[in-house]
Order: structure tokens, then sequence, then C-alpha cells
């Protein structure tokens, strides 16, 4: 019964996170499966072993080689923990089948127990990551011990214990803050923000702080020996195969594990039965609102992108680039102006700078390019409602277009406050983000209606695996791109990159208007003709 249910488990899981196609997937789709899996395991087996190709030698001779471990366990439980910690909170407070099991006659122990082994599985693929080039490029430079081996292996087989148990006890505290809020999506976004943000900062100074490490090592150690026990007494216990800082350690990976499966057995049952995050609804007599067809159409689509944080992460993550690339500016802008002063011509050359870079951000943007795909088990509704296709299609644009909107305003001004331009690259560093946004907003409800996925089984699938965000974001790109590297290589001793940038400008303004008078003729035709 267990290892059936833990199989299902995982199974979930895995459809969850991946999103399968009902679709019987093809070979050649395997094989490329198989190609990025490969690629993503050797960038991080290059990460990692470079980091810890760089700290080895280094721990060895000041004669904390058992740093080398603690510093190894200590990244087996970030990355562990920001990897399945959403996932045991959804797993063990929210799951959506708890009524079924809960009404067959299966012990609930054996329920709860399925669960959080299957978490712990999970974090053995995470695991595996860090270990395997770590073990690699410790092997190569110092001689191992039969019982230093043994230590390691059980010690890495047990450490996914100890994450679990701190990913249940944060879940918790996720599912008791839904219960005070009626939007649990807020809290869920600003989580997942909050930890991409992090990994993206650590990503971006990693060198730096390879180096502090490298200079600090003593300092470090003593603050993991007196902050984080658990991983002193790993290091400890391989590197000078010591007994009793093994069973410590053990125990630090053990005990908090039994603790929560006991105190989470003892109330499963109204954990998985509770309503959360619903308040009862006390009805007030106003007048009713009357709006435009239009403008309902809006609202529905904007409710659904914020009441969604992976459709509001994956499709708007451009925009928050762009917030955060104008701040950056706005705080070293000095940097970047001696950068460009080395060019000649260089007071002409920020604004059009600026534009390209926000183009690029807003490339990344594809808010409008999974909306049709996403109606999948409605589409029939907006189909047979009596409003026009083309009302329909430009709404799900709009969005796109109101959604950036006050982050190229926000950034806009930041910028309007940092650099001292011309007229023209003032109004431009408004204007072009714009009309970029505008043509991928166009872009992406074309591309949508001819490449539509309606077979997807979590609607994370159709933003992430869909053909129409992936081109739209693709063409984006490469119309941002291509006319940077026409003007770098070609045309830069023509024309001034200024009336180049209100040319580009007027190219992107002329295609969004082809767009629109093909969404509004031939597109809310293909729109009605659509079958899911």
């Amino acid at each position: 019964m267990l290892k059936n249910l833990v199989f299902i488990r995982i199974k979930s899981m895995f459809a969850g996170m991946f999103a399968r196609s009902k679709k019987k997937i093809s070979g050649g789709k395997i094989f490329l499966f198989v190609l990025l899996g490969i690629y993503i395991i050797g960038c991080f087996g290059v990460l990692f072993g470079g980091m810890f190709a760089s700290i080895a030698d280094v721990f060895a001779q000041m004669g904390m080689s058992w740093l080398y471990f603690g510093l190894m366990g200590v990244l087996v439980f970030a990355l562990c923990f920001v990897g399945s910690v959403f996932i045991t909170q959804n797993q063990l407070y929210e799951a959506k089948d708890n009524d079924l099991l809960l009404s067959m006659p299966i012990p609930v122990k054996h329920i709860l127990a399925s669960r959080l082994l299957s978490i712990v599985i999970l974090n053995y693929a995470y695991e595996l990551l860090v270990i395997i080039p770590g073990a690699v490029v410790y092997c190569s430079k110092f001689p191992v011990t039969f019982l230093g081996c043994v230590f390691f292996l059980i010690a890495f087989l047990l450490l996914p214990l100890l994450v679990v148990a701190a990913s249940a006890l944060f879940g918790w505290l996720i599912a008791l803050a839904n219960t005070k809020m009626r939007n649990k999506n807020v809290i869920m976004m600003v989580l997942t923000l909050i930890l991409f943000m992090a990994y993206m900062y650590v990503c971006l100074r990693l060198q730096y702080y390879l180096q502090k490490l490298i200079e600090n090592g003593s300092a470090i150690g003593e603050a993991i020996q007196k902050a984080l026990p658990p991983f002193y007494y790993l290091g400890k216990s391989i590197t000078d195969g010591d007994v009793v800082a093994f069973l410590i350690f053990l125990a630090f990976c053990i005990v908090p594990f039994a603790l929560v499966y006991y105190i989470l057995s003892r109330s499963f049952i109204k954990i998985a039965t509770t309503n959360r995050g619903h308040k009862k609804i006390v009805y007030k007599e106003k007048a009713l609102k009357a709006s435009s067809i239009r403008k309902a159409l809006i609202i529905k689509e904007s409710r659904h992108f914020l009441g969604s944080p992976m459709y509001m992460f994956n499709a708007g993550i451009g925009l928050l680039f762009m917030l955060i690339g104008a701040g950056y500016l706005f705080v070293k802008g000095g940097d970047m102006l001696k950068i460009v002063q080395m060019f000649p011509g260089a007071d002409n050359l920020i604004g059009p700078l600026i534009c390209a870079g926000f183009g690029a951000m807003a490339s990344l943007t594809i808010i409008s390019a999974p909306t049709i795909s996403i109606e999948a088990k409605t589409l029939w509704i907006s189909q047979s409602l009596p409003v026009r296709g083309k009302d329909v299609l430009l709404a799900k644009a709009d969005v796109h277009i109101l959604m950036s909107l006050p982050f190229i305003v926000i950034s806009a001004i930041l910028l309007e406050f940092t650099f001292d331009m011309t007229i023209i690259s003032r109004i431009m560093i408004l204007l072009f983000p714009l009309v970029v946004t505008i043509f991928n907003a166009y872009t992406g409800v074309a591309l949508n209606l001819n490449y539509p996925k309606f077979d997807w089984v979590n609607e994370t699938d159709a933003v992430k695996q869909g053909v129409a965000p992936f081109l739209a974001m693709f063409i984006a790109m490469a119309t941002v791109a291509l006319p940077v590297l026409l003007y770098a290589f070609l045309l830069s001793d023509l024309v001034s990159a200024e009336i180049y940038l209100c040319i580009v400008f007027q190219a992107f303004a002329a295609a969004s208007a082809v767009l629109y008078r093909y969404l509004v003729t031939k597109g809310a035709e293909i729109f009605r003709t659509l079958q899911n």
C-alpha cells in the first residue's frame, strides 16, 4: 500500500512540475528532453565542480578539510529547500486528493508517510547535483577511507530528512498565513519573487563569495561550527572518521523528521480537511455597475493573470527585470556613463542603448502568448458569447500592454533623472519600450491563434511549454537584436543613433498596425473556428 502511494505521489508531483501532455510523447521529443536534462545536469556539474575545485586545496592547507563537506551539506540543504519548499507546502497542507484518500480504507499514517517520502525522493535528485561533482573533485585530489565513504553515503542519504522537516515547518507557516488572507496568491507570488531574486543575486556575486570564502575560510568555519552544528559534525565525521560526530549528525537529521511526522500524524485529518483561505462573504446591497464589453473582457483576463502566481512569474518576469535594471542604473548610472563615454558621440548613445536594453527586457514578457491556450476548457464560452471575436483578441493584447505600462512608466521616470540626454532620447525612453510591448502583445495573440496548445494537463504547461510563447519570445528578442547588430556593423557611420532609433520605432509602430489589422479581420475569423 505504502509503495503504491509513494509511486502515485511522485508521479503527481512530476506531472505538476512538468505538466505532461495528454498526447503520447514522440521519440524525438523524448530525445530532446534527454539532451536538455543532460545539458542542465552538465551546467550544475560545471558550476559546483568548479567551485569545489577552487576551495578544496585551500581548506586542506588550512587544516580544515571538514569545511569542504560542511559547505557541501549547506549547499545541498539550500538547494533542496528552495527546490521543494512550495511542493512540500502543497503536498502536505493543500493536496487536492485529501478528501478522496481519507474516504478510502487507507491508514492516515500511510498517506502522510507517502507524502513525506515522495518529497525526500525528490530532494535526492536535487542533492545529486551537488554531491556528485563534490565527491569527484575530492576523490581526484585526496585519498579517501572506507569509513569516510560509508559515512558520506549514509549522511547524504539522511540529510534530506532534515530538509523535509524544515520545509514542512515553513510550509505550515505559509498555510497559516493563507488562513489569514483572502488571496493566498499574493503570498505565493511574493515568496517566489524573493527566492528568485535571492537566487539571481547569489549567481551574480558567486565569484565574489568564492573569493571571500577562500580568504576567510577560518572565520566561516567557526561560524558554521557555532551557527550550523549539523554541518560541522557532517564534515568532521567524513574527514576524520569520527563516530561520535556521525551519530550526532544522524540525530540532527532523524529527530526533527520524526518529530514532524509525529505532530503531523496527530493532526493530519484536521489539516487535510481545513478549508484554507476562504472567508465568509457578507452580501451588501449596492448599485450594479455596467461596463463596456471590451472593459469586461479586459477585467476577466486581468483577474486570471493576477490570480495565477506561476503565470505571472513565467510570463511577466521581463517586467521585473526592467524595473530592477532601471533601479540599478538610477543608483549605479555613473558606471555605465564611464563605459559609454569611451565611444565617440557618447551623449547621443545613452538613450538608444537604454531603449535597446529595455526592449530586450520587454521581449521576455509573454503575457498575451498563452492566453488562448489557457482557455482550452472554456474556449466555447468565449466563442458563444454575444461579443465580437476581435474584442476578445484585443482584450488579451490589452492586458499585456496594461500590465506592462506601470513598469515602463516607473522605469522611464527613474532614468529621466539619472542621465543628461537630448529631448529625443527622453521621449524615446518612454515610447520605445511601449511600442515594443504593443508589438509583442499583438504578436503573442497572433501566434497563439495559429499555434494553440489545448492538450495541457496543468495551466503552467500552456505558459512554459507552448509553441506560441516560445516563438513570441524568440521573435521579440530577434526584432530587438537585429536592428542593434545592423546599426553596430553597417549603419553607425551613415546615421546617428538617435535618428536610427526613431526609424526603428516607426518600423515597430507599422508592424504593430499590421498585426492589429490582422487580429481584427482574419484573426477574428480564426478564433471563431478554433476547436479544442
